[in-house]
């Protein structure tokens, strides 16, 4: 009920300001035309999120289990948290952001999303994001990156020699050379 309180609050200031609001799903009922809402758990109901797309409200594709880098890569892994399980790079890019979305809302975008609670230093967070947010890109990019992970795995594997050459620490997730 707070939160809840607190969207609408907000929202409605943000609105009187003449602004377009970005609210995570829990919000949607408090968005109108021009606004966005984030999906990012893919197990709640999408009621809210079909009837704010009705309102003229645009999705930002953000699920977790594909779209959140501070998912770790596997459960051996030191950094990362596993809420929503692990994410490896397939998953982040074979997914197609228009298949997650209720019916009647326009997907206007993808959002990766880094939580930093495990990281601590600049390696840290390249590892965690990379190679993941090269594939994120590709879907945002592309629209979709279902089928696409044969052709991808050489680019992403071209992207990790220079990530090397740079001395920026990556994840050499399966299948990369």
């Amino acid at each position: 009920d707070e939160f809840d309180a607190l969207v609408s609050q907000m929202a409605s200031h943000v609105h009187s300001e003449g602004r377009s609001v970005v609210a995570w799903q829990e919000g949607a009922s408090h968005l109108k035309m021009g606004d966005f809402v984030q999906l990012w758990d893919e197990r709640q109901e999408t009621e809210e999120l079909a009837a704010a797309g009705r309102r003229g409200v645009k999705l930002i594709a953000s699920p977790a289990s594909r779209a959140y880098v501070d998912m770790k890569y596997s459960e051996e892994e030191a950094l990362g948290t596993t809420w929503m399980g692990t994410v490896e790079l397939r998953q982040s890019l074979e997914w197609d952001p228009r298949t997650i979305a209720p019916a009647g809302i326009e997907v206007a975008g993808v959002e990766a999303c880094l939580f930093t609670e495990t990281i601590r230093t600049f390696d840290d967070l390249t590892y965690m994001l990379l190679p993941r947010l090269a594939a994120l890109a590709e879907v945002a990019w592309a629209g979709s990156g279902v089928g696409e992970w044969a052709s991808f795995l050489p680019r992403v594997s071209h992207l990790a020699q220079l990530w090397q050459k740079e001395g920026i620490r990556y994840h050499c997730s399966p299948g990369m050379q």
